[in-house]
């Protein structure tokens, strides 16, 4: 055999060859980047009702509320009985009055005294010319049916000056 000669020039193409088997699955790519979110499809139909739930623990005591308003006054309830017969009272009223004369005494005293079948229940008194310095000795009842006052002058000086009692006086009844 000799020396291999130069190329020659390219042929005619051929015809297409029968198709090759299947090669291998490759392996899985890179994931892509997410599309855009969808728009919300219809709403489901509802679900049955589900079964009643266990009673709760009671829960606590709420605030106490505002005070409502007053309510409409009721109706006047019928009259009851006649009651038991009072104590007796007293009539009579009357007040006694007794002055003393008009001077210079230091002291004096003056009874007012009830007329008879009257009790004394009060009594009082009042001087006249007196201004300061004076003092009351008794003012009080002296017996059931009298009232006397006891005032001693203490002023400088003799004043003239008159002391006048009143006796409270009534019937009392049994």
């Amino acid at each position: 055999m000799g020396p291999q000669g130069p190329a020659g020039n390219d042929g005619a193409p051929g015809a297409t060859g029968a198709a090759g088997a299947i090669g291998p699955q490759g392996a899985v790519g890179a994931q892509g980047p997410a599309g855009a979110v969808g728009p919300q499809g219809p709403a489901g139909a509802a679900g049955p009702q589900g079964a009643v739930g266990n009673t709760g623990a009671q829960g606590p005591q709420g605030a106490v509320g505002a005070t409502g308003a007053t309510g409409a006054a009721g109706a006047t309830g019928a009259q009851g009985p006649q009651g038991p017969q009072g104590v007796p009272g007293t009539s009579g009223y009357a007040q006694v009055t007794a002055t003393s004369g008009s001077n210079t005494t230091g002291d004096k005293t003056v009874t007012a005294t009830c007329a008879a079948g009257k009790t004394v229940i009060g009594g009082g008194f009042s001087t006249t010319t007196l201004t300061t310095g004076s003092s009351v000795l008794q003012n009080a009842p002296s017996s059931t049916t009298a009232w006397t006052v006891r005032v001693r002058e203490n002023q400088t000086g003799s004043p003239t000056w008159a002391l006048t009692v009143t006796a409270i006086c009534v019937t009392a009844l049994p």
